[in-house]
């Protein structure tokens, strides 16, 4: 820079509506707003990758959104990716993640926990989902690695429930404007609807991977990364685009 509940798709409006009340109450507060801190990126990659999947049918993706980290440690935000009609997302023309979470620091180690709102203007049929996400990470040397969890329940939009692993490290190769990355991340959980929970596991439990690079350039970023997974493509539903084997994607990013 690269996943919950019997809940099903009216969930999803409960952190998307926390979302935009916390915004709006920024917005509003003078005195919050000048406490906070804002991050903005923008920019276009050739093919967006959510574990080791495209969410952009394979194509090349515009992608976007803010941050805001309050004095408290909370924070919220908004995500933004042009899906290109993908079939993953019921043809979907964008992918909109609205998160609200939270944040703290204790000595080496930072601790972190949201809950995400995707939800996919375009898509026919349910597409919307709810996700909640927990991580741990630290700094060792110049190299930063973080463990996560993602947990989707079990939801109509997504065929069942989702669990996603993932370790990941960010090596700062100190003197250059170069960091390197890399990831692993083990995706499972059961199906209610196998054909619907084939949109974020076709073929079941599945793993994937990834090594990058970043090159800065003041507030330009130009990276590169490989991704793969272990994803049976010939398990694929008939017609079904999976999208899920290797490739090598560029981005060029604006982060502020």
């Amino acid at each position: 820079m690269q996943q919950t509940q019997p809940v099903r798709n009216t969930s999803a409006r409960v952190p998307v509506r926390a979302a935009i009340v916390l915004l709006a109450a920024l917005a509003a507060s003078p005195a919050l707003a000048q406490q906070a801190r804002t991050f903005v990126e923008a920019g276009v990659t050739s093919d967006y990758r959510v574990r080791g999947l495209s969410w952009s049918d394979g194509r090349p993706a515009a992608q976007g959104g803010v941050n805001v980290d309050l004095p408290s440690g909370f924070n919220v935000g908004v995500w933004g990716v042009t899906t290109r009609g993908a079939d993953r997302h019921g043809g979907a023309d964008a992918a909109i993640d609205l998160i609200g979470g939270y944040g703290v620091t204790r000595g080496p180690f930072s601790i972190e926990a949201a809950v995400i709102g995707r939800m996919f203007p375009g898509g026919s049929g349910k597409q919307n989902y709810v996700e909640t996400h927990a991580g741990i990470g630290g700094l060792i040397g110049p190299l930063d690695v973080r463990l996560a969890a993602t947990y989707a329940p079990d939801q109509g939009a997504i065929g069942g429930d989702n669990l996603y692993l993932r370790a990941s490290g960010r090596l700062a190769w100190i003197g250059t404007p170069l960091t390197l990355t890399g990831h692993f991340g083990r995706s499972s959980g059961g199906a209610d609807d196998p054909v619907k929970a084939w949109r974020l596991r076709p073929g079941g439990t599945y793993r994937d991977w990834s090594v990058g690079a970043d090159y800065s350039m003041g507030p330009l970023i130009l990276g590169i990364a490989y991704t793969d997974t272990d994803v049976n493509r010939s398990r694929g539903l008939a017609g079904e685009k999976l999208h899920a084997g290797s490739r090598l994607a560029a981005s060029l990013r604006f982060v502020h």
